[in-house]
């Protein structure tokens, strides 16, 4: 999982692994984002899941400038990317233009999901007897 942050308006690699960024008693747990203080605040199926600092925790010195991490899916469930966002605006809208894609992915296999759905009934209902 490579970890990202946003500079200058282009993506710039951290590190390959968040738990690079904790303290040294942090990296081996399971629950990262819990064992830092941050909790899951949103989460967009087949594109992100959003991680917001929460609570008090031992928080690593390398996190305390971000307000922000998005997990990024890669389309297969997979999150092998994450990206760490300052409490910046223009940052935050970066990202959001940056997850576009995913999004409009994301809506258009629902969408293939649902018409597939409706014409599998259509056609269930098409061969089924008539009783009346």
């Amino acid at each position: 999982m490579s970890v990202y942050h946003i500079m200058n308006g282009q993506l710039t690699r951290l590190c390959e692994d968040i738990r690079e960024l904790a303290e040294p008693e942090l990296r081996g747990t399971d629950d990262f984002w819990e064992m830092v203080g941050w909790a899951q605040t949103d989460e967009v199926e087949g594109a992100y899941v959003l991680y917001e600092p929460r609570g008090v925790a031992s928080v690593s010195t390398a996190l305390t400038g971000c307000a922000y991490a998005f997990q990024v899916e890669d389309g297969t469930g997979e999150f092998p990317w994450t990206v760490l966002i300052r409490d910046d605006l223009a940052e935050f809208l970066e990202m959001m233009r940056l997850l576009q894609p995913l999004f409009a992915r994301t809506t258009y296999l629902e969408l293939e999901t649902e018409i597939r759905r409706r014409l599998d009934m259509e056609d269930r209902a098409r061969r089924a007897p008539d009783f009346c």
